[in-house]
């Protein structure tokens, strides 16, 4: 039997973690969802405050915890379930002992603690971007002579077309042919490395991109269930890193790399990491770049055409070289094979939900998609 002292003190326990949960954990998250609601109304604080003044900061810390040569993230995300799981299984064991829920309820409320200050460490480091000016209102492109100007995008050039999706697949497919001759065996660490530098040289003619340091993106380390999640990359505000899946096919490994180093300087929406991760393919002096631009372009625009206009999507694929047909293909059937999986159907829920959700993007996962509205620059 347990004592009534000792039950006092398990309850007096119980009122100071509750008090402490709510104090650093429940209220600063919270505080956050409200402070996101603000930023949302007016997204030229988040301009002038976070994006000018404050994130720079986080991004010069970044290029220091970048610079260790193995990913953190996974190995902080398997201590944290470690400590969720152990934590949880103790509190189990507690109410069996004591006859009483209030162990587990405990526990229960301290990971929504954990959960509540996660939120607000993540919105307060990066996450308040997404409620930022869209980057199509305000970017600004400038032609150089150092530009790659045969496959460069204009937007002005595609007014006034009555089918922009098409015309757009139709210049892409003739890049494909025309690049796919010149591009060699993909080193995956090699892109890697070479990321930071073409976004350097992109810098030069897209003025939006921002100045400072440039990460270079990292293996995953656990690539296997990346891509059984359906995952190509994943940027991790906690730890500063932009990782990649290294496993994918060779053609989406340069435009993975450079998605995932846009998150990191601050371009969270997920079409403007797609677009920005174009940009700086396309004004690349890298074949491979240049390439896997073209392709990932080419790839959603095929998809929004085989959705409104199935006749000439089947007739564009017949116009690809039998090398870009065969890699288009390709990807298509390792990406199927791992689509009608649970953990692929969990993962893109999830994803959704988070976008959706936690960050108010009201596309949700589709908003990967609006690539094609953003080149296309008239309202596909």
């Amino acid at each position: 039997m347990i004592s009534i002292r000792t039950k006092r003190r398990s309850a007096a326990r119980a009122a100071v973690y509750h008090r402490l949960a709510v104090l650093f954990g429940i209220l600063p998250g919270a505080l956050a969802g409200i402070a996101f609601s603000i930023a949302r109304a007016h997204p030229i604080w988040v301009d002038e405050i976070f994006v000018a003044r404050w994130y720079p900061h986080i991004r010069l810390l970044a290029s220091r915890a970048a610079s260790l040569p193995f990913a953190i993230a996974p190995i902080a995300a398997v201590a944290v379930g470690l400590w969720a799981a152990a934590g949880l299984a103790v509190s189990i064991i507690r109410s069996a002992y004591q006859g009483s829920m209030r162990p587990i309820c405990a526990a229960l409320y301290r990971r929504a603690a954990a959960a509540g200050l996660a939120y607000c460490l993540l919105m307060s480091m990066w996450g308040i971007q997404y409620a930022r000016t869209p980057l199509m209102e305000t970017y600004e492109y400038i032609a150089t002579a150092e530009s790659s100007s045969a496959v460069v995008f204009s937007a002005a050039g595609l007014n006034g077309l009555k089918s922009p999706v098409e015309q757009l697949c139709e210049k892409w497919i003739s890049q494909a042919n025309a690049l796919r001759k010149f591009v060699r065996a993909v080193d995956p660490e090699r892109i890697l490395r070479q990321t930071p530098a073409m976004f350097a040289q992109a810098r030069r003619a897209a003025k939006f991109l921002p100045d400072g340091p440039i990460p270079q993106p990292k293996p995953s380390g656990i690539d296997g269930m990346l891509s059984r999640m359906m995952i190509e990359g994943v940027y991790i505000p906690f730890t500063f890193e932009p990782l990649v899946n290294i496993s994918v096919p060779t053609v989406d490994l340069p435009f993975v790399a450079c998605h995932e180093v846009a998150h990191s300087l601050g371009f969270a929406r997920e079409d403007e990491a797609n677009f920005v991760a174009y940009t700086v393919c396309m004004l690349s002096s890298e074949p491979a770049f240049i390439y896997s631009g073209v392709m990932t372009a080419l790839r959603y625009s095929l998809a929004r055409l085989a959705q409104t206009q199935p006749r000439q999507y089947w007739a564009l694929l017949e116009r690809m070289s039998p090398a870009v047909r065969q890699e288009y293909t390709a990807r298509s059937a390792y990406w199927n094979e791992m689509r009608n999986s649970s953990i692929a159907r969990w993962s893109n829920r999830l994803n959704d939900l988070f976008l959706s959700q936690a960050m108010r993007q009201a596309n949700g996962v589709r908003s990967y998609e609006q690539i094609v509205d953003d080149l296309a620059g008239n309202g596909v």
